[in-house]
């Protein structure tokens, strides 16, 4: 007398991701990005030309920005109801144009040499130019052309 056995195939369910594990991720990835960034200024600090670390400061800067602003969450460029928010990455472009534009104005001048003071300066305008940037991108006329751009697939 032989039984025969037959196994049903297991479904593969994945497990729900909760809200709170897909924030708390955002956020690690949010804190290794200034870690990195944070070491890669210290690296710099190292060089007397300070260029390379006013382009990082800028950048650091303008995260350390959408860190405040979103609780340090990484996010993506959004637009609700009336507002345009830059996002994570947005934010480093923002930062990156700020660095290079100090870059470009220190070395464009003869004679003139980027101090630790100028680095710093560079990443506090980083800072203050994140949210001048998402002003400006609120403004109507603006506003209308980067939602389009946003939510066109």
């Amino acid at each position: 007398m032989s039984h025969q056995v037959t196994y049903a195939p297991a479904q593969a369910t994945a497990p729900a991701k909760s809200p709170e594990r897909t924030m708390l991720v955002r956020l690690l990835i949010f804190l290794l990005i200034l870690a990195a960034l944070g070491a890669l200024a210290i690296f710099f600090m190292r060089f007397p030309d300070r260029r390379p670390l006013a382009l990082v400061l800028a950048v650091l800067g303008a995260l350390l920005h959408e860190l405040v602003q979103s609780g340090g969450v990484v996010h993506f460029p959004t637009a609700l109801d009336d507002e345009v928010y830059l996002g994570t990455f947005g934010g480093v472009a923002v930062g990156l144009l700020t660095g290079l534009a100090a870059i470009a104005t220190v070395s464009s001048a003869p004679g003139v040499v980027l101090t630790d003071a100028g680095a710093v300066t560079t990443g506090l305008t980083g800072f203050v130019l994140k949210g001048g940037a998402e002003s400006l991108v609120a403004h109507h006329s603006v506003r209308a052309m980067v939602k389009e751009s946003l939510l066109r697939p």
